[in-house]
């Protein structure tokens, strides 16, 4: 008797079976755009990517040195990717990031950081450069679900409102910002009551006259400075 043989086609009817919430889960792990490719798998998966917790942007085609037209192009297609996904986004999202090494309308940012907030965040990464703005959107810093934020901001100014409500935030990772002034830090700190983690890498501190960082929660203090940590 001929023994069977499983195809790829059989395996995937396999993960097909698989109730939503499970596949969603799975679809988590991947970028966004490999994600929404499922989409063409069948009607069930056309909308799966509505329904994922994690989003992961990262724009990843190397546009510095191409001609004007060309960028203009590549971000244009990006921003509308994204807009449209996060447009049709069907639940909360525990993870949001980005990672642009390249030119992006940074106001496209913050309107995708609103609507993720909406849909009550609880971590937020940012690493970009390149960035054409000189101020960090106030929505940023009250959300009360956030409880990791991770800003990787390429020279760009550290400034923060007065006003700030990060009450559960747990971790605070801040990466090759300019620090204007102490009240900046100061608030920052002294605003999130939960805060049990605080790293500070490759910032400029020049400005800075008195780096006070006290908290009664804090359980784990890195400054990297001129790549040399002190923990």
């Amino acid at each position: 008797m001929a023994k069977q043989v499983k195809t790829g086609n059989e395996d995937s009817g396999k993960i097909s079976k698989l109730p939503d919430d499970a596949l969603s889960y799975i679809l988590s792990f991947l970028p966004l755009k490999e994600v929404v490719g499922t989409s063409i798998l069948s009607s069930r998966w056309r909308y799966m990517y509505t329904f994922i917790s994690n989003i992961d942007l990262e724009l990843d085609v190397n546009i510095s040195n191409s001609r004007e037209k060309f960028r203009a192009s590549i971000n244009k297609n990006f921003t509308e990717f994204v807009d449209r996904v996060l447009s049709l986004h069907n639940t909360n999202i525990e993870r949001f990031q980005i990672r642009c090494w390249e030119d992006l309308n940074f106001s496209h940012n913050f309107r995708w950081l609103s609507n993720v907030i909406n849909f009550k965040v609880e971590i937020i990464n940012l690493f970009v450069s390149n960035t054409n703005f000189n101020t960090l959107p106030n929505l940023l810093f009250s959300s009360s679900t956030l409880v990791s934020m991770k800003l990787d901001l390429f020279h760009f100014p550290f400034n923060v409102p007065n006003d700030i409500n990060l009450l559960n935030l747990k971790t605070l990772h801040l990466i090759a910002f300019h620090f204007v002034d102490d009240d900046a830090i100061r608030r920052i700190f002294f605003s999130c009551n939960a805060l049990k983690e605080i790293i500070i890498s490759y910032c400029n501190l020049s400005k800075i006259t008195n780096l006070e960082i006290s908290h009664h929660l804090l359980k784990r203090l890195t400054i990297v400075l001129q790549n040399y940590p002190y923990s």
